[in-house]
């Protein structure tokens, strides 16, 4: 512990979203104290020692300055009178905390988490750390990350925010990096009349996440190395600088340059870093080796765009498809062939996850098309803008098409509007002379009007990607696009995910796309095929692979494309893969979670409430599959079904639908389901802390016992996996003991002995030895029945040996038999 002793100034900061903080002298006393303290020591500084009362404590000298309180004389004064605190009200909190924090009712669990550390000084005011305080606040929000705190203490000022927990998203990476770039923009404005200045640190990885501290005070924090590890990234890292692990720079969004191998205070090895540069505007989605399994889907699109190269509409193509399910990549190809043959131009329109701003990915679209981009000086981005519009203008004068003087002479009105949407500002331009519904009519028929006059030019595909993430204005300006569309040679493709309960999205209104007449394609992508796994793989590894392994394959990544790359991918990055025969197979089946793909299950998982939350980790505790019955019994032991008032199994029941609902599992029958993805199994597991678990296994085990009481026979390995991973030894050995005798009993020798071999393991721990005596014994016969003599001779020789050492009679007489007949 540290004290020290003085004026502390503390306060509020935040224009919306709020935090607090508290700094001055003996904090920072506090900070140096703590860190010239030793494991249980109490050391205080000067200030403090100055304001004791004399003789009432022992000090030993450390430094200058720095004390060691080795005692001390309990004081006549009368004790401190606590402070009764008032509750804290709701709206009070809802300023500090984001909803799924002040909600919070959860037990901790293990998520992977972006850590964010800033360190700042020349923050002097409170006025200028408000404004300081107030960018990240609101930048953190807008990215849907959450603000920890404002510290002060040995490390000086620093912020501290998460991106993953409490609530996670499929692109937890990109939001993290997002909200960088924009405090950096934020920020120069703040940096350029102030001395401000920042520095960051940003790692991903597995934390704790949860609520931490007491009664009297705690938070929602997330606890791990890499969190660790973001703090000593961002101290070392230079001023104005962010430094980010070697998982972060994996992102192809932004550019990195390699710091080398580093190593830190508290961090084992050599830490490879990199420092952020900036956003990466030369990336391209890029893919290796050739689609597999698409073919008729390419077909189809290409088949469908065939009216374009006759200077008419091509209509609507629809790709649905789960996350992963391989929409960009058929989009991709697609473009390969259309616009790689100079057959089209190609212009995308990417919906925001993130920031849902009016017209987003149409003015994604207009800033690639103008080639903006935020490190480039204004000057230079108007240049490329009246560069590429007097192109335009140009190549439109040449159009044949009677519409083509109209549509210069709307572009020519509406240049300044366009300017405008993309950050561009001019003298006398129309945009600042137009009201709230003038500008949103003519941004409306400017970006129509562009689109429609590239495709006077040469025939156009728009693609609209992720339109189920479309907001409110842009869709309006696609219904009026698909209004245009019909007149000239335009394809417009729009990729899509289905809804969580798996139903597709209504993007445009079927009576609008019927009173059109627009010709419509759907495409909805479904899993590979087995074939098409295996073809993957096997091109991805550059050869053959075992039925083993391919089994392995389908099970773990559902033959879902981007699941099946990204477990190929973290196999041969872990070394996991080796030649055996001629083909490639695997040294440990124990399939880990890539990030990548945890961020995807992660995020499906936050959306589902918390009582669907918590029935969905108690069902993954049981298995891919489990009975509704067991179920029911485990959650009654769960504190939130006991606190909700009702019929708990009415409750139960309205959980699972509400799951299956959401496409996490779907019913085999009436009491039975299965998760509808193992890797979402096993994500919901993993999440979860050992002890909750362990607790959720004994309550499984105990669930059976009670449930089916005259019928064990069948569950007695489902019992042994419960009570192991429960810590329960005896109930372990005894259903390991009954599994391998019921598996003897029916033929199934193999597995007969595979649960001897377990249960040998466990009793190896026991002084008394007549349990293992008896488990050779009976792994011996079944190893003499199946013809294996060597190993049925170690057997009995092993039982022979302990029974000697145990000098029990009746057992050394039952080896010694076992080992004369044998021979």
């Amino acid at each position: 512990f540290g004290l020290s002793y003085g004026t502390v100034e503390w306060g509020i900061v935040g224009v919306g979203a709020k935090a607090f903080y508290f700094r001055g002298a003996p904090v920072d006393g506090c900070a140096a104290c703590q860190v010239k303290a030793m494991d249980k020591d109490i050391v205080i500084d000067e200030a403090l020692r100055q304001n004791l009362p004399k003789g009432q404590f022992a000090l030993m000298d450390l430094e200058a300055g720095f004390y060691k309180i080795k005692g001390g004389i309990p004081s006549k004064e009368s004790s401190i009178i606590s402070v009764e605190q008032p509750p804290i009200e709701r709206g009070v909190a809802m300023q500090f905390l984001p909803d799924a924090v002040a909600r919070y009712n959860q037990e901790g669990e293990f998520r992977t988490v972006i850590s964010v550390f800033i360190s700042f000084e020349g923050v002097e005011t409170h006025a200028l750390l408000n404004d300081f305080a107030s960018i990240i606040l609101e930048q953190i929000n807008n990215f849907s990350g959450y603000f920890k705190e404002i510290d002060y203490g040995d490390k000086g000022g620093v912020m501290v925010g998460f991106f993953g927990a409490p609530v996670s998203f499929e692109n937890n990476n990109d939001r993290a990096l997002e909200f960088i770039s924009a405090i950096r923009e934020e920020l120069r404005g703040l940096q350029s009349k102030s001395s401000l200045r920042y520095r960051a640190g940003m790692t991903i990885g597995t934390a704790y996440t949860g609520i931490v501290g007491g009664v009297e005070r705690c938070q929602y924090a997330a606890v791990g190395n890499r969190v660790n590890l973001a703090a000593r990234l961002m101290t070392y890292a230079a001023w104005d600088e962010v430094l980010v692990d070697e998982e972060i720079q994996k992102n192809h969004h932004f550019h990195f340059l390699n710091r080398g191998d580093i190593e830190y205070k508290g961090i084992k090895g050599l830490v490879p870093t990199f420092r952020l540069v900036g956003r990466n505007y030369e990336a391209h989605t890029s893919y290796s080796g050739d689609m597999v399994g698409r073919e008729p889907e390419l077909q189809g699109l290409l088949d469908f765009s065939s009216p374009l190269f006759e200077g008419a509409s091509a209509g609507i193509a629809y790709i649905y498809g789960e996350a992963g399910i391989g929409k960009s990549r058929l989009v991709h190809e697609l473009k390969n062939v259309l616009y790689g043959q100079q057959l089209v131009y190609w212009h995308t329109c990417q919906s925001d996850q993130i920031l849902k701003k009016p017209f987003n990915p149409f003015i994604y679209f207009l800033k690639n098309y103008f080639e903006q981009y935020p490190e480039s000086t204004s000057l230079a981005n108007i240049q490329n803008f009246e560069g590429r519009f007097n192109q335009l203008l140009e190549d439109l004068s040449k159009a044949e098409r009677p519409e083509a003087l109209y549509i210069r002479r709307e572009l020519i009105r509406t240049r300044t509007v366009l300017a405008a949407l993309i950050g561009l500002n001019f003298q006398n331009s129309i945009w600042d002379q137009l009201d709230a519904k003038g500008r949103y009519q003519n941004t409306l028929s400017a970006i129509i009007n562009l689109l429609v006059a590239e495709s006077l030019i040469h025939p156009v595909v728009i693609e609209l990607e992720d339109g189920h993430w479309l907001d409110d204005n842009s869709r309006e300006l696609l219904h009026e696009l698909v209004r245009q569309i019909g007149r000239f040679p335009i394809l417009l493709i729009i990729t899509s995910r289905y809804k969580d309960e798996g139903t597709k999205p209504e993007i445009i209104p079927e009576s609008l796309l019927q009173e059109q007449g627009n010709p419509v394609l759907e495409i909805d992508l479904n899993t590979l095929q087995p074939e098409a796994v295996q073809a993957f793989a096997e091109l991805r590894l550059g050869g053959a692979i075992h039925d083993e392994f391919f089994e392995l394959l389908l099970r773990t990544s559902n033959s879902n494309p981007f699941y099946l790359e990204q477990i190929l991918e973290y196999f041969s990055e872990s070394g996991l893969l080796e030649e055996e025969g001629g083909k490639w197979t695997i040294r440990d089946k124990n399939v880990k979670l890539s990030s990548s793909i945890n961020a995807i299950l992660t995020a499906r998982i936050d959306r589902l409430s918390t009582l669907v939350k918590e029935t969905v980790k108690a069902a993954a505790v049981i298995g891919r599959e489990f009975e509704v019955p067991i179920l029911s019994e485990v959650m009654k032991t769960q504190e939130e079904f006991i606190r909700r008032n009702g019929n708990a199994s009415a409750l139960l029941k309205e959980q699972i639908k509400r799951a299956e609902r959401g496409q996490i599992w779907h019913a085999m029958n009436e009491l039975r389901y299965i998760f509808r993805h193992s890797l979402l199994r096993e994500a919901v597991y993993s999440m979860q802390l050992r002890a909750r678990l362990q607790q959720l296994h004994l309550h499984i085990g105990q669930a059976i016992e009670r449930l089916y009481t005259d019928n064990l026979d069948e569950r007695y390995v489902d019992l042994a996996f419960h009570y192991e991973q429960a810590g329960v030894f005896d109930k372990t050995c005894e259903y390991l003991r009954k599994a391998a005798d019921y598996a003897r009993s029916n033929y199934q020798n193999q597995q007969a002995l595979d649960y001897y071999e377990r249960l040998l393991k466990k009793l190896s721990r026991q002084k008394d030895v007549a349990d293992q005596i008896q488990t050779h014994l009976k792994k011996g016969k079944v190893l003499e029945l199946i013809g294996k003599w060597d190993e049925c001779e170690q057997a009995y020789d092993r039982a022979l040996k302990l029974a000697k050492q145990s000098r029990d009679v009746l057992l050394l007489g039952q080896a010694n038999n076992s080992m004369g007949r044998l021979l």
